[in-house]
């Protein structure tokens, strides 16, 4: 019996590992998962480029989050990406999620 339960304690922990290391750590703390952060960073990026040079510029830029988002007092969760583009020194950029009305998260204002 005692096996039994040092598996299953293994186990909780091992899926815990899977979902920290492929979706991030805000998943498990109600937030947006990596891939949903870096969609909502690009789409935020592109909205607000000034142009469409700088609009291709963010569509092809490489975007990583950085640690934990903050939740923020409106609903959306407050997300640190760094942003690298090609011959640039990388940039850090604060992205703003919201849940939408269908579940999926989007940028927020």
């Amino acid at each position: 019996m005692k096996k039994i339960i040092n598996f299953v304690a293994l186990a909780i922990l091992a899926g815990l590992a899977v979902v920290y290391f492929t979706l991030g750590p805000n998943v498990l703390l109600g937030g947006p998962s990596k891939s949903a952060i870096v969609a909502g960073a690009r789409a935020a990026m592109v909205a607000t480029a000034p142009g469409p040079a700088e609009a291709d510029l963010a569509k092809a830029a490489g975007i990583s989050p950085k640690g934990l988002c903050s939740k923020a007092t409106d609903g959306g969760w407050a997300c640190i990406v760094e942003v690298q583009t090609d011959g640039a020194a990388p940039t850090t950029f604060v992205a703003v999620l919201k849940k939408g009305a269908d579940g999926v998260w989007v940028a927020g204002e």
